[in-house]
């Protein structure tokens, strides 16, 4: 048991606070649309509020949606620099990216996922010295809502997800060994504590899927 504990909190360890990259300026403001019925148009009309520490808490809300209005400029004077806009939070219902004349979904509960599985993120190309102006409509039903946002390059993402997958490998991996371990202690003991302990084993994984 003591191996799942240490499992469990090694995975969830590797959380990554919001940041941005030396390569861009970002001004970062948001919207709360209480009843999301609002489109980009009137969304843009309205006032925004600044973020702190690069992410929010609106805690229990019904059809509550955020929009967020990222002012990105590329700070490179001479290269083209591609860029990954991420939140982090994998349990987000829908974002919908507004880039100029694209849109782009993401989402839990949307057929569109994102590249990787540490984070929910949006790829941006920048000319030299380029500023965009993008907005995301980040959305979560009924439910408890919070997100942080930052900017990461592409092999840091990559670092990062094949670091999970291998974590989670290796967690499966030991749980399914333990799974079997106790079901033999239970065959040769018929101790009710070895139920327990295959119980709690397989409401783990599922939590985690």
């Amino acid at each position: 048991m003591k191996i799942i504990y240490f499992l469990s909190f090694l995975l969830f360890a590797n959380a990554v606070f919001a940041k941005n990259t030396p390569n861009f300026t970002v001004h970062a403001t948001y919207f709360i649309d209480t009843n999301s019925t609002l489109n980009l148009q009137q969304v843009q009309t309205q006032k925004f509020t600044y973020f702190k520490n690069n992410g929010l808490n609106i805690g229990y809300n019904d059809n509550t949606a955020v929009w967020c209005r990222f002012k990105i400029t590329n700070n490179n004077p001479k290269k083209v620099i591609k860029t990954w806009l991420c939140f982090d939070n994998n349990h987000i219902f829908s974002l919908v990216m507004y880039n100029l004349w694209q849109t782009q979904l993401l989402g839990d509960r949307t057929k569109y996922a994102s590249p990787f599985i540490v984070t929910q993120a949006f790829e941006l190309e920048f000319k030299a010295n380029q500023t965009k102006v993008v907005y995301v409509k980040v959305k979560k039903l009924i439910s408890f809502l919070e997100f942080k946002f930052r900017l990461a390059n592409e092999a840091e993402l990559l670092q990062k997800t094949r670091f999970k997958i291998a974590a989670v490998s290796f967690f499966l991996g030991m749980v399914f060994l333990l799974i079997i371990f106790n079901r033999i202690l239970f065959n040769i003991t018929r101790n009710k504590i070895y139920i327990y302990y295959i119980s709690y084993s397989v409401l783990r994984v599922l939590y985690m899927w």
